[in-house]
């Protein structure tokens, strides 16, 4: 088994993400989780990892733009490990008061990709947290973020999610993969506001 594998490495050479990604112990990446407190409209989160980090920034790229369950595997791991300490500390001990929801991609996007890395990431929690990919959806496709100032961020990404009814009672912890400038979680925490969440934890896996 161990010849094959080294044979296809030998006519198919894997990217250097992938072979970083598939060397790496949870016990590498769990070396990185230092999480950084966040006040997103008024609603206290955090950004866990950073993405600067060679093994971080290879996880994030592996499971967003090559949907490579191992790097899915692993943020999870990361995410898990953050959630417990935080619902703990909060006295949430009833994991179903609380929901997971994935910042979507648009429709056009998702088509492209075949798949939303965030959601992916959710569906490998180690916890008995429901998620809710439907809860909040992208209604307007928007430019890429990646050069655009904080202020053009925010103007690009106005109005671009809708939120379903949300029961006010429930913890919605809303999550993306990479926070730059917070512009994304803050449209994200305002559309689940006007839905009706009183509740909500912003987090990016990565910053």
């Amino acid at each position: 088994m161990r010849f094959f594998a080294l044979l296809l490495d030998f006519i198919f050479p894997p990217r250097r993400d992938t072979l970083l990604v598939r060397d790496l112990s949870e016990d590498e990446v769990l070396r990185h989780l230092a999480p950084t407190p966040i006040s997103i409209l008024g609603h206290e989160g955090a950004l866990l990892t950073p993405y600067r980090a060679r093994a971080i920034g290879a996880l994030v790229r592996e499971a967003k733009f090559k949907g490579n369950a191992t790097a899915q595997q692993l943020l999870a791991l990361v995410l898990s490990e953050y959630l417990r300490d935080y619902l703990a500390d909060r006295g949430v001990y009833e994991e179903r008061a609380a929901v997971l929801i994935p910042i979507p991609l648009s429709k056009k996007r998702f088509r492209a990709r075949g798949y939303n890395q965030v959601e992916e990431v959710l569906k490998r929690v180690h916890m008995d947290i429901p998620l809710m990919p439907r809860a909040l959806r992208r209604v307007r496709d928007t430019q890429p973020q990646t050069r655009l100032s904080k202020k053009e961020r925010l103007k690009n990404l106005d109005g671009a999610f809708l939120a379903s009814p949300l029961n006010p009672r429930y913890l919605y912890i809303v999550v993306d993969d990479v926070a730059t400038t917070g512009a994304t979680l803050t449209e994200a925490a305002h559309a689940l506001q006007i839905g009706g969440a009183r509740h909500i934890v912003p987090i990016a896996l990565s910053h």
